[in-house]
């Protein structure tokens, strides 16, 4: 949200948009902005993500679902790629200029939610909430055998002082 263009559309837009959503339009913009981004970190990793060469069960035809007949995951998949199309629809209906600016397409809003569930930690909070994590370096974490994992190896901590959160890897 503190994303000048996102902060712009007004907190009560803001807070009807789910929190994945939130950061896939962030993710577009930062995209659209290309060479003129300021923030060199996010500039570079957002390219390192338009390259990268990833799948989903999103990116399955109904040919390879029927593979999955039987399990929730074929009827998932279905459901979340038809949830993610009708939210950019509605998004559509009420952020046209905006999403027009940003180069924003149902396909580029589909992809940044791509990005979101191959690329990005999720941290389940004790308010109920959901904390995305989607940093350079970080998004490899699921991509390899080596990585720590468990409630011992890799943690969200908050400091006392600050109130800031760090991913902690042990």
């Amino acid at each position: 949200k503190a994303c000048p263009e996102l902060a712009a559309l007004g907190d009560e837009l803001l807070d009807a948009i789910s929190d994945a959503s939130l950061i896939a339009l962030h993710i577009l913009v930062v995209r659209s902005r290309g060479s003129t981004e300021m923030d060199v970190c996010r500039r570079e990793h957002v390219q390192l993500l338009d390259s990268a060469v990833f799948e989903t069960l999103l990116d399955w035809t109904s040919e390879d679902l029927q593979m999955l007949t039987g399990s929730k995951w074929a009827m998932v998949a279905q459901a979340c790629r038809q949830d993610i199309t009708d939210e950019f629809a509605e998004l559509e209906e009420v952020l046209g200029e905006f999403l027009q600016t940003h180069a924003i397409s149902n396909d580029s809003f589909l992809w940044a939610h791509r990005v979101l569930i191959s690329r990005s930690l999720q941290f389940f909070m004790d308010d109920g909430s959901v904390l995305y994590l989607l940093g350079p370096g970080q998004d490899m974490f699921n991509h390899s055998v080596d990585v720590p994992h468990g409630f011992d190896d890799v943690s969200l901590c908050k400091c006392e002082n600050t109130g800031h959160r760090s991913l902690v890897i042990r």
